[in-house]
């Protein structure tokens, strides 16, 4: 079974062409005492040319070596068709395992076996079969050359120590590890009444994995780390139309490792495809679509004007040929448009969403012509009215400037009058005080008359002198 899974994946793998590829043992030939514990490392060679797939039976000398254990620490193999083990008894080790990425060059460790020397004599090591196959895609087999080791182990020196002679049968005791069975079971699950619902698949083993934890690869897909529930089914997420592998990989509790694979198809929803659209379209006009998709299918239209940022999604169902036909409920305004769509099972399942459609929706001539006046004239009217705002301030402003002007020249006249009046009345006043004096000239003494003219003088002098003050105040 493990072969079979480690030949199936090689299927997979991509081609290379095949080359000659060598198996042997390093070093080839040691010595060691009895005692001593002797790592032996197998290797593999590919000439420059890639390898994924190792297989070996390897023959030791058990009367001389025990084999304690088989070690993967550091190895080229990432994933065990058939974990390493060993018979002491029959003095066997064996291993398959998978290079899944592919391994290229002339020292690749594949185990270690870790031996000790239980007693004196030269031990062989040699390849009852081994396989090496090709990254070729085809599983070609590249082996040309199997090396062989030997192992001296002396006895250690020590001093003769006087025993009683006792005769003892000497019995070799038969280690074998069992065989585990590291396969991890996959099954996927129908689902008859959709086609399109999500792959399922129930993983399950026949050893303990530990913490129930599972790494899961579809395809060439990153792993995922995925943690059983308990019902042991497992939904991939969703996938593309045809052939699919899945491979699961774990530990049980006793750290061995566990994997499976399994071969699957899957159908996926068809992405919609538009098979007519107008590319130009006047605004009296409908925005007709044409497409196909598959049968009896919920289509997710998403129509949005690039111009303003409207969107408008609409849906319609695919007839049992999967053709459909839509025709919007209104007009389209006047823009650019990008049209997408994507196809929605019953289920929720859906497809990716198409390329997008463009369609430039116009106006005619005419009314191209009206809406572009139209804006001309709203941006018009606006500025005509604050030209108007402005000409009628600036008129009110002339005639209050105007009026104030005219009060002004009214006021000075008036005062012009007033101010000429008064001085009129002193100026006759000044006549007479004139007349007055050349009269005190003469005489010394001012009789009554000219003692009122003084008096009544002063008084006009004041009075002219109030009247100016006001008027003067009051411009």
């Amino acid at each position: 079974m493990g072969f079979t899974i480690f030949i199936f994946i090689l299927v997979l793998l991509p081609t290379y062409n095949a080359s000659a590829a060598t198996i042997g043992f390093s070093p080839s030939s040691s010595s060691h005492d009895v005692g001593d514990t002797i790592n032996v490392k197998v290797y593999v060679g590919t000439d420059s040319k890639s390898v994924n797939a190792i297989s070996a039976n390897i023959k030791f000398s058990n009367d001389v070596l025990s084999l304690s254990s088989i070690s993967k620490s550091g190895s080229i193999i990432n994933l065990w068709a058939q974990e390493p083990s060993f018979s002491n008894g029959d003095g066997v080790a064996s291993f398959e395992g998978v290079v899944l990425n592919g391994y290229t060059g002339n020292s690749g460790e594949a185990v270690t076996l870790v031996f000790r020397a239980k007693a004196a004599g030269t031990a062989k090591l040699s390849f009852n079969n081994a396989s090496i196959l090709a990254n070729d895609g085809n599983g070609t087999e590249v082996l040309y050359s199997k090396g062989t080791g030997s192992i001296k182990v002396s006895q250690v020196s020590e001093k003769p120590i006087a025993v009683a002679k006792t005769s003892v049968k000497k019995e070799e005791a038969i280690v074998k590890t069992p065989k585990i069975d590291t396969t991890i079971a996959i099954s996927e699950i129908k689902n008859n009444t959709n086609k399109y619902s999500p792959n399922k698949f129930l993983i399950t083993s026949s050893q303990v994995v530990a913490d129930r934890t599972y790494t899961i690869q579809i395809d060439s897909n990153p792993s995922i780390i995925w943690t059983d529930d308990g019902t042991h089914i497992f939904q991939a997420g969703q996938l593309t139309n045809g052939m699919h592998t899945i491979k699961v990989m774990a530990v049980d509790v006793n750290s061995n490792a566990l994997s499976g694979f399994l071969n699957f198809s899957t159908t996926v929803l068809k992405v919609p495809e538009m098979t007519y659209y107008p590319t130009d379209l006047y605004v009296d006009q409908f925005m007709v679509l044409k497409g196909i998709a598959d049968p009896a299918i919920d289509v997710e239209l998403t129509i949005t004007n690039i111009n303003t940022g409207g969107i408008i999604i609409d849906h319609i169902f695919t007839n049992s040929d999967g053709k459909f036909t839509y025709v919007p409920d209104n007009k389209m305004v006047a823009g650019n448009y990008s049209v997408i769509a994507r196809a929605i099972a019953a289920n929720g399942i859906t497809s990716d969403y198409m390329n997008p459609i463009q369609v430039v929706n116009k106006e005619h001539q005419l009314n191209f012509f009206v809406s572009k006046m139209s804006n001309v004239i709203t941006l018009v009217i606006p500025l005509l009215a604050l030209l108007a705002l402005v000409i009628i301030l600036a008129i009110y402003l002339y005639y209050r400037i105007r009026k104030y002007r005219q009060s002004l020249e009214k006021r000075l006249s008036v005062t012009e009058k007033i101010v000429s009046k008064s001085f009129e009345i002193l100026d006759e006043d000044l006549d007479e005080e004139v007349e007055i004096f050349k009269k005190i000239r003469s005489a010394k003494i001012l009789d009554k008359d000219e003692q009122i003219f003084l008096s009544k003088f002063k008084k006009d002098i004041k009075e002219a002198e109030k009247v100016i003050e006001k008027e003067l105040k009051q411009i």
